[in-house]
């Protein structure tokens, strides 16, 4: 089995901000859970091949245009500059067996960026 296409969109919403974007706990939590019952079912025998995430960049779908965004990179439409979102750091962490000292990290980093929020800021 090749899982080809998988991925996470956060709901448009008219008030978030770039930095809501790029704090994408959501879908570094959907990508942990999947790859997690993922290993479950190959430990049952599954023959799984390939695992790709869906999708590298935030792009055009066809019946959403670019209101959805599922990349692991925002694409600014006016510059075209690519930003890497937290779930880069994650699924690179993930990449290099490396996640147990990055799940600490992004712990600390999501209690920074709730009590920012209360401050009434962010802190990426």
């Amino acid at each position: 089995m090749y899982i080809t296409e998988n991925g996470y969109s956060s709901p448009p919403k008219p008030d978030m901000t770039i930095n809501d974007l790029l704090q994408d706990f959501k879908r570094v939590d959907y990508h942990k859970a999947y790859l997690a019952a993922l290993l479950r079912a190959i430990r049952k025998g599954a023959d799984v091949r390939g695992y790709m995430i869906w999708s590298l960049m935030d792009n055009f779908e066809w019946a959403s245009g670019y209101e959805v965004k599922y990349g692991l990179y925002y694409v600014d439409r006016d510059t075209l500059e690519r930003i890497p979102k937290l779930s880069v750091q994650w699924f690179s962490s993930f990449l290099n067996n490396t996640t147990n000292t990055y799940e600490q990290d992004l712990s600390e980093q999501y209690v920074r960026s709730q009590d920012a929020m209360t401050a009434g800021f962010k802190v990426i």
